[in-house]
């Protein structure tokens, strides 16, 4: 899931003519070249996974925009359009808690490039 985020933010400003296949992208990404964004002069790669994920980037937006997206498709109706708030805080807490994991786990497996 993470390289999933990673991916995305290293894709957004790729041109979508492209025709890149993933695994051209994932054999990238884990290669010493890496992916190159010229237009934010970064270079995308699984050594530097502890220095790219940003708690703090658009994960939280991404899932509660999946989460209202899910809601609406499902007949689960968990969102309840008078109470936002409550939804908002169970999607931030889930992040939290994710945040939480996902930093852990990526101080363990941290490598130099």
């Amino acid at each position: 899931m993470l390289v999933g985020l990673i991916l995305a933010e290293a894709l957004k400003d790729i041109d979508p003519r492209s025709e890149m296949k993933l695994s051209d992208l994932l054999k990238k990404f884990y290669s010493e070249e890496g992916i190159q964004d010229t237009v934010n002069r970064v270079t995308f790669r699984a050594c530097d996974r502890l220095s790219l994920y940003q708690p703090k980037s658009n994960l939280e937006i991404q899932a509660k925009s999946f989460a209202y997206y899910f809601n609406n498709k499902t007949s689960a109706g968990l969102y309840d359009a008078n109470n936002v708030n409550s939804f908002n805080t169970l999607v931030s807490s889930a992040v939290a808690k994710m945040n939480n994991v996902v930093g852990e786990d990526l101080e363990e497996f941290n490598t130099v490039c």
